[in-house]
């Protein structure tokens, strides 16, 4: 009789999680990203490729300091024009392409 119970209650528990997996899979997906909020994705993907490139030449010594200085100048002028171009609350295209 106890073999019984355990079984029914096991049964129970284990129907009570796939009913709560499946209602976490029917979530409301998140809101698909705007065009200003792809555009600005990109752009902050391409900079953190290119710090990373900035970073990976200066330790491989494959960049003198030099020429890391010179480049990270180049990054700083764009995250200004990033800056600015955000100043309305979104990037337009012209302004994602000039960036």
């Amino acid at each position: 009789m106890q073999l019984r119970t355990l079984i029914a209650v096991s049964a129970a528990s284990i129907a009570t999680l796939f009913s709560a997996a499946t209602f976490a899979q029917t979530a409301t997906p998140a809101p698909a990203p705007t065009n200003s909020e792809a555009r600005q994705a990109r752009i902050d993907a391409r900079q953190a490729n290119q710090q990373k490139r900035i970073d990976q030449g200066k330790a491989s010594g494959q960049l003198t300091d030099k020429e890391a200085g010179n480049l990270q100048k180049r990054e700083d002028r764009i995250n200004k024009m990033e800056a600015n171009a955000q100043k309305d609350g979104k990037i337009g295209p012209r302004e994602a392409r000039r960036i």
